[in-house]
């Protein structure tokens, strides 16, 4: 019995000295696989506040299209309700020297 002490002690050194490289490694893509799930969370918490934010601007433009054409709407009915003061007719009654540009010798 006293002869497997020695070697039990020489299998345990050697399976810690082949092993232990790979429990290294193994820990370390652990840990990379822990960091990425982490920044995969954070960035859909990213993605998440840009879609917001994107939403909120587009109902921002929408509403300001909206007040735009309400805006050349008015515009427009306000002009066909106002009768121009230089209509073509009036111009043409009058005479090329009334006419003529101050510019003009």
């Amino acid at each position: 019995m006293e002869e497997l002490i020695p070697i039990v002690m020489f299998l345990c050194i050697a399976a810690v000295m082949i092993l232990r490289p790979l429990t290294k490694r193994i820990g370390l893509v652990i840990e990379q696989m822990a960091r990425d799930r982490q920044s995969s969370r954070a960035d859909q918490k990213e993605i998440a506040r840009l879609q917001a934010e994107i939403d909120y601007l587009s109902k921002r433009l929408s509403l300001v299209e909206e007040r735009a054409d309400f805006t050349e709407r008015l515009v427009g009915a306000s002009r066909r309700m106002q009768p121009s003061t230089n209509s073509v007719s009036q111009v043409d009654q009058l005479g090329w020297e009334e006419r003529k540009p101050s510019y003009l010798p």
